[in-house]
């Protein structure tokens, strides 16, 4: 996975950005190396995952497949919708409020928050 080359005078260093994990027929969930972080012990992966009821961010557990160049196959632990965080998880803390943005860094309403708010 990369940043499209026409796409680079668009990103700001520190821009945030929603990541779309692609799930192809027998390839499984990746995600971008970056997103992995440390578990609770030192063997134990996880990735950071945005809860779209209350815009708060968890640590999942997750199993990994073998590291490639720039991604690694998740085994267990997400499902295709989750949004996860794609870099800078060394500066989340769990709970942490968060504003998931689109790519012209406009704020992004989850689905079930939408639905609430046409009720």
């Amino acid at each position: 996975m990369g940043l499209a080359p026409e796409a680079w005078g668009q990103v700001e260093l520190g821009q945030s950005a929603r990541v779309f994990i692609a799930h192809e027929k027998n390839a499984g969930l990746t995600v971008p190396l970056a997103a992995v972080q440390q578990g609770k012990s030192a063997q134990q992966a996880s990735v950071w995952v945005v809860d779209p009821a209350s815009a708060t961010l968890q640590a999942r557990a997750v199993s990994l497949g073998a590291y490639g160049a720039q991604d690694v196959p998740v085994l267990s632990g997400l499902k295709a919708d989750d949004w996860v965080v794609a870099a800078g998880g060394h500066l989340l803390r769990e709970g942490q409020a968060v504003i998931a943005v689109d790519r012209k860094n406009q704020p992004v309403i989850a689905p079930a928050a939408a639905a609430k708010q046409g009720e």
